[in-house]
């Protein structure tokens, strides 16, 4: 049933794509399968191939957390426009490198083109912890998707926040005042 969910949301995204988008679909398995090389424009025939790609993925295995969001970061060489990572699944990684912190510090450290990370945890049982923190250390967020959601609404909240963020790249600056800290830190988009 999550995985049900989680090949709607992706299906969903990849019916939003413009002509002049770029993407790639990438399956967080034991060992992450992406359904092309490199990024693709986002053509017709590619979107349809990436739907019957989506269709294809199973409940089996293992979950490569780590290298499955090393592998979405190497899609992006440059920065010329706008990065974005969505994940849909329960962001619990079972296979390689398993340690939250070590997932969410790599990623961050590792994210040089400032990828924006966008999370739909899908499930009673999802990791919201390491969802959200990946989430908001790399200018996105996160939203979870329960049984007693409704698809629409949850799936059309996420997509609203990148497709349309009111303001982005956020920073404060307190002039004469002491700050210990900032939550949450980065601050991320308001949409």
């Amino acid at each position: 049933e999550n995985l049900d969910v989680a090949r709607r949301a992706v299906i969903f995204g990849l019916e939003q794509l413009r002509p002049s988008d770029r993407f790639n679909v990438l399956m967080m398995k034991t060992h992450p399968e992406r359904l092309a090389r490199n990024l693709m424009p986002a053509s017709r025939e590619h979107v349809l191939e990436a739907v019957s790609f989506v269709n294809s993925a199973s409940a089996s295995g293992g979950t490569d957390l780590y290298n499955s969001f090393m592998n979405a970061l190497e899609q992006f060489r440059l920065r010329k426009r706008p990065c974005l990572i969505i994940f849909a699944g329960h962001g619990r990684g079972t296979v390689g490198i398993t340690a939250p912190e070590t997932i969410i510090d790599d990623v961050r450290r590792r994210n040089k083109v400032r990828a924006r990370i966008f999370t739909l945890a899908v499930g009673q049982r999802a990791d919201m912890a390491v969802l959200s923190k990946l989430s908001a250390t790399n200018g996105g967020s996160c939203i979870h998707f329960s049984e007693r959601d409704t698809f629409p609404v949850t799936v059309g909240r996420l997509y609203a926040r990148i497709a349309t963020p009111v303001v982005s790249n956020l920073s404060l600056d307190f002039q004469d005042v002491s700050v210990e800290g900032i939550f949450p830190d980065p601050i991320p988009d308001l949409s």
